[in-house]
């Protein structure tokens, strides 16, 4: 199909050290750009809080799967009962910021 349409005048012919090559100049301009585009308006302690409920039933469905399959939802929301009071008291003990 690309010979087709390069015959037909279409697409330019490939030139991957050229293409290689931009693309691998560009590349730290895109990582900061990226990285600046995820966390943009977003401090990254909100970021931490935002993704935290994703990850903690990501972490809970794997224990589901792997070590207990008869694991329910209270069994999940207890766990959560537990990293918050538990993470407040870290917090208070150790970063000296109390949370809650």
């Amino acid at each position: 199909a690309r010979e087709g349409a390069q015959a037909a005048g279409g697409l330019p012919p490939l030139a991957p050290s050229a293409a290689l090559g931009a693309l691998t100049a560009a590349a730290p301009a895109y990582a900061e750009e990226s990285e600046s585009f995820v966390l943009q308006g977003v401090s990254k302690e909100e970021f931490v809080l935002l993704t935290a409920p994703v990850l903690i039933y990501l972490a809970f469905t794997i224990y589901r799967t792997t070590f207990n399959p008869s694991a329910k939802i209270s069994d999940f929301l207890f766990g959560i009962g537990s990293l918050v009071v538990f993470g407040n008291i870290f917090s208070i003990l150790v970063l000296h910021v109390r949370l809650f």
